[in-house]
């Protein structure tokens, strides 16, 4: 049993890591270095102020960003930025 719940966990961060990447990869294609809307040298933490705003409704964003978590953003941020 111990066995299965450690392969399940494992799964799910797997999924979870994924999922990041995917969502960092959306992200970049419009905003990375070489895309014509980059946030490169923005800031990490002014890019993850807007990224909240967007997740939280106040800002207007096609694709939206519900579901991230600060760390979520925290991470996607850096990577726009160029970190």
């Amino acid at each position: 049993m111990r066995r299965l719940l450690v392969l399940i966990g494992f799964t799910l961060m797997v999924a979870v890591n994924t999922a990041m990447a995917g969502a960092a990869d959306v992200c970049l294609n419009c905003h990375g270095a070489d895309a014509d809307f980059s946030l490169a040298g923005e800031g990490a933490d002014e890019i993850a102020e807007s990224m909240k705003a967007i997740r939280d409704g106040n800002v207007k964003h096609s694709p939206g960003l519900e579901g991230l978590s600060d760390e979520d953003i925290a991470t996607i941020s850096a990577a726009l930025n160029g970190d």
